[in-house]
């Protein structure tokens, strides 16, 4: 009886486990899978509905762009309809984007078109109130209407429309672009999903453009026939947000959806799948832990009970019985979710999960996790990456990449990035980084690119060569752009072969660089077509892998990027033409500005001039004329500084009248009276009027025969004067003036060159300008005349000069053609 009992009681003890760990598992550790299931789902779709959104966001904005570049010619800002005409006709014919082009003047009337049956648009009926010509015309905006399906011609197409402005900036018309959606359509029907997985993409009326699971043109009314505006994820389209991710019931079936809005015309892509599927596994896993523990519990009883006379037996054996399981659950805990860490703002690892520490070692907590997952001594690139991102601004972040684990083996990651932790002040304190191994799937991705019906049907060019660089399969794209419509004329070469001769060097290089890190992007080459000729392309090369890792040959995507150089050498010639209109509009303000300087100081000069004369000289006749009475009368009884002053005074006479003579010799403006003159003559009667000092000495270096000079005689002597006088003070009255002169090009070239002190280089600009001086007792108008003279005799002058080096004036005047030595 007493054994019995003790059965029993064991017998209820076991019950109670069982049913504790039974609603552990059903309300802990199923529910948590369920959750981890729906999220990886959501982030799935996301994923798959982000990546169809961007691609048809890129295309329309391109198309748009497009439409942009062709407003902006002078054919269409003049309205020029012959010529807009021949221009659309051309781009539609020859474009894979563009089905049609058509334009609208200010009055909403058709006016070009490369649509058949243009003449049923023309005439005098207006369109004006249309939104595809209201909404760029008066708002400036760009349109997008809704898509259309083209029955004769199985086409889908969407309509955008830009204004046209002037060079004014006016607005003169609309210009509408035809963008064909089939390409759309196929890529979305062969999109790879997992199972029970559908997206379609809707406009804002909640109509079907695109669909995975439906083959749109088999439906009896076409495409854009079905109507998916009652669904929760369309409606949140419809009312132009963003659809959370969320389950949801529809004709008697649970679903899980997501939805995103394209940032161009406000379309949505739209992802679901059936609940049933996405916890499939899960159901599955959550019978078999059911049936594992009640088993494990049971068998465990049973050998409990069989063995209760052996107590301590019985006891190792349920102790061993106890760590198996909780080993089990463990396992089972430990293998639902994925790789987790948690870093610090100098990215130093904090805290990471048991499959972190399996798959990089179980010391990496403390190290830095760009050493840690990539082996890197600095932070990653590019940077700032995303666990530095979400301390800056607390936000989400994700990002692929790929890490290496503790074994050297290669793994790609899905990560997202969010803050864990929070200081006092609500800063980020710590950002845990969850990753998701994702390599199966890219190794997927990569094998799909050489088979993927949706590849061929790209408009780019993709090539697939094996190790050596041969030729395995190519698209129909890059048939169009080689120039043949037989894969034979490129199966079997070698890709190299294919480059232009200068690029193959740099594709070679590249090639290396594939082999090392995995991929290259975006190289650009010219390439050479079947007929010779040559298309630059850019082009991105990746290694395709097998199963096991190892590559197995590389993929090539080419771009044509014909239109890209040609706009981008359009864009090089307007800008060097826009560089060079203003620098002669600078040029030009400059000169105006100096002209204009030139001008008010010579009409200062003018207004100063005329009682300068006036008002001056008749003092000066009276001041001399009482000088003249002293030195007559009282001269020979003056001796000592008397008689200096009074010879001081005459001289300082003369020095007004000369500046007096000076001012009105520039003002007035020189009219020379040419005629046959000898240089020597003009320079000996420089130098006598000169009057220089004893301590200047001037030596003249005049070949013999210098044919005669054709100018104003006067005028160049009071050059020469002046410019005797300039070179004397400048060598304070002490030194060697040489005056040379040589016979160049048919006309006398002389230079007067002085030993003085130089001229400052921040003089060297403001020399022949009026008024400017650097003598203590100068007026700046002896340069200036000079000038003037010169000019007016036809000559040039120039001025070389170096501080404490000296000066050398260069002046060159014209000969006679009948010279002295002649007669």
């Amino acid at each position: 009886m007493r054994s019995t009992s003790w059965r029993v009681k064991l017998a209820a003890l076991f019950a109670l486990i069982l049913v504790a760990v039974l609603l552990f598992q059903l309300f802990v550790i199923i529910p948590h899978i369920r959750n981890r299931e729906v999220s990886l789902e959501q982030d799935q779709q996301e994923g798959i509905a982000y990546s169809i959104a961007r691609e048809l966001d890129t295309d329309l904005m391109q198309t748009r762009g497009r439409l942009v570049e062709l407003t902006e010619r002078p054919e269409f800002r003049n309205m020029d309809v012959a010529a807009m005409q021949k221009i659309m006709a051309t781009i539609a014919e020859g474009s894979y984007r563009f089905e049609s082009f058509s334009v609208l003047d200010t009055d909403g009337r058709f006016v070009a078109s490369t649509v058949e049956g243009f003449s049923v648009h023309t005439g005098n009926k207006s369109y004006a109130d249309r939104p595809y010509f209201l909404v760029p015309f008066k708002q400036g905006e760009t349109y997008f209407a809704p898509p259309r399906f083209h029955r004769q011609a199985k086409l889908v197409s969407v309509s955008v429309s830009v204004p046209i402005e002037s060079e004014t900036g006016k607005r003169v018309g609309v210009l509408m672009g035809g963008f064909r959606l089939n390409h759309l359509i196929a890529t979305v029907a062969d999109y790879p999903l997992e199972e029970g997985q559908v997206v379609c993409v809707v406009d804002k009326a909640g109509t079907v453009v695109a669909h995975s699971g439906k083959d749109l043109f088999a439906l009896e009314a076409g495409p854009l026939s079905l109507d998916y505006g009652g669904r929760p994820m369309v409606q949140a389209v419809m009312a132009g947000r963003k659809g959370k991710p969320q389950k949801y019931e529809q004709d008697g079936r649970s679903y899980f959806g997501t939805c995103v809005i394209l940032e161009s015309n406000g379309w949505g892509v739209v992802v679901r799948a059936p609940m049933s599927v996405i916890l499939a596994t899960t159901t599955g896993l959550t019978r078999w832990m059911l049936l594992v523990s009640v088993l494990l519990f049971v068998v465990t009883l049973a050998l409990t009970l069989f063995f209760t006379r052996q107590i301590t037996e019985t006891q190792r054996r349920a102790e061993k019985a106890l760590r198996e399981s909780e080993g089990k659950l463990n396992s089972m805990l430990q293998s639902i979710g994925d790789h987790m860490s948690m870093m610090d703002k100098d990215l130093n690892i904090l805290w990471a999960n048991e499959i972190a520490r399996r798959i990089f070692g179980n010391d990496i907590v403390g190290k830095k996790c760009y050493e840690a997952y990539h082996g890197r001594q600095k932070p990653c690139e590019p940077y700032p990456c995303i666990t530095l991102k979400a301390f800056e601004d607390g936000k989400v972040h994700e990002h692929d990449t790929q890490v290496t684990d503790k074994d050297g083996k290669t793994i790609h990651f899905h990560c997202t990035a969010n803050v864990a932790l929070r200081d006092e002040e609500g800063k980020p304190a710590a950002v845990l980084e969850i990753s998701r191994n994702i390599t199966e799937r890219k190794q997927a991705e990569e094998e799909l690119v050489r088979f993927s019906s949706a590849v061929k049907m790209t408009t780019d060019s993709v090539v697939v060569s094996d190790l050596n660089g041969r030729i395995i399969d190519v698209n129909e794209a890059t048939l169009r752009m080689f120039g043949t419509d037989n894969k034979d004329d490129l199966i079997g070469k070698n890709s190299i072969d294919l480059i232009a001769p200068e690029d193959r060097r740099k594709a070679v290089e590249d090639g290396k660089i594939v082999l090392e890190k995995g991929y290259v992007r975006n190289r650009e080459y010219n390439v050479i077509t079947k007929d010779g000729g040559r298309i630059p392309v850019e082009m991105s090369v990746a290694v395709m892998t097998g199963p096991d890792g190892k590559p197995t040959g590389f993929v090539g995507i080419n771009r044509d990027i014909t239109e890209r150089k040609r706009a981008e050498e359009e864009l090089k010639k307007h800008r060097e033409r826009l560089e060079e209109l203003v620098e002669e509009r600078t040029q030009e303000l400059k000169q105006a500005q100096d002209a204009l300087v030139t001008r008010e100081k010579l009409a200062t000069l003018g207004q100063v001039a005329g009682s300068v004369a006036h008002e001056i000289r008749n003092p000066l006749g009276s001041i001399r004329n009482a000088v003249y009475f002293l030195k007559m009368t009282s001269a020979r009884k003056l001796e000592g500084k008397p008689a200096r002053h009074l010879e001081i005074i005459d001289q300082e006479i003369e020095r007004t009248n000369k500046i007096i003579t000076s001012l009105l010799s520039f003002v007035r403006g020189p009219s020379p009276e040419p005629g046959p003159c000898q240089l020597k003559d003009i320079l000996v009667d420089a130098i006598d009027k000169a009057a220089l000092q004893r301590g200047v000495e001037v030596k003249l270096g005049i070949p013999d025969g210098m044919p005669d000079l054709n100018v104003d005689c006067s005028q160049m002597t009071q050059v020469f004067l002046n410019l005797l006088a300039n070179a004397a003070q400048a060598m304070d009255n002490k030194g060697t003036i040489v005056v040379t002169a040589e016979l160049t090009d048919g006309k006398v070239r002389v230079t007067v060159t002085d030993t003085g002190s130089g001229i400052p280089a921040d003089h060297m600009n403001r020399l022949f300008e009026p008024l400017f001086s650097t003598k203590a007792f100068g007026v700046g108008l002896g340069l200036p005349i000079c000038k003037s003279f010169v000019e007016a005799n036809h000559g040039t002058i120039a001025i070389d000069s170096e501080s404490g080096k000296g000066t050398a004036v260069t002046v060159t005047l014209p000969i006679a053609q009948i010279s002295r030595n002649a007669v």
